[in-house]
């Protein structure tokens, strides 16, 4: 498939730091920090109550410098999930055969609700590290063809973790025109941070 993407986005890992009070909890981050050398940051979840039927759970990163930086948000109104609200990944192993797999990530973001077209002014992309030799890591990429669903396949990581992340590239029309009378857009870079673990049928 043919992207016709525009001159002047590059696709860099930015991400914007976020601060929120709330009940913290370490995950299964530290377990997973215990597995690899590769790994110099933990997962924390954040959960705070927004109102009286409302709930958000926060995923955060914290580096090793203990930077946090925000990585998925999940909004519950009555217990359900609002995914026009949320910005989340959920990851399912479809096939497995030894080390070798092949998995699908549900994607949502808040993105979603701007009506944009995917691989015309947003492109949703999964990068993946693949470790081949003690020196030698792989960059994988795979394009999500609808901005919600990203098939994909790997093998040969190490440690039974999965590591890459997402990359959501935006260009949102602002209704607003330059001095020649062009319109300006906005670009938007919106990475998530994978770093999973995965069991798979040997």
């Amino acid at each position: 498939m043919k992207l016709n993407i525009p001159k002047g986005i590059f696709l860099t890992f930015l991400v914007s730091l976020i601060s929120c009070n709330g009940n913290i909890k370490n995950e299964s981050a530290t377990e997973i920090q215990s597995d690899s050398k590769e790994i110099t940051h933990e997962f924390v979840q954040v959960s705070k109550k927004l109102d009286n039927h409302s709930t958000a759970e926060y995923e955060y990163i914290i580096s090793k410098e203990k930077d946090s930086f925000l990585n998925q948000t999940r909004i519950y109104k009555s217990r359900i999930l609002d995914t026009l609200k949320s910005r989340f990944y959920d990851l399912k192993i479809i096939k497995s055969n030894g080390l070798n797999h092949s998995g699908h990530i549900y994607y949502r973001n808040y993105l979603d609700t701007l009506g944009l077209e995917i691989n015309k002014n947003r492109w949703v992309f999964l990068y993946l590290e693949q470790q081949i030799t003690q020196d030698s890591i792989v960059h994988k990429i795979f394009v999500s063809e609808d901005g919600k669903n990203i098939y994909y396949e790997y093998s040969d990581f190490e440690n039974g973790y999965i590591s890459g992340y997402i990359e959501d590239t935006a260009l949102v029309p602002t209704m607003e025109k330059d001095s020649l009378g062009e319109e300006i857009t906005r670009h938007i870079e919106q990475p998530m941070n994978i770093q999973k673990r995965i069991k798979l049928n040997k």
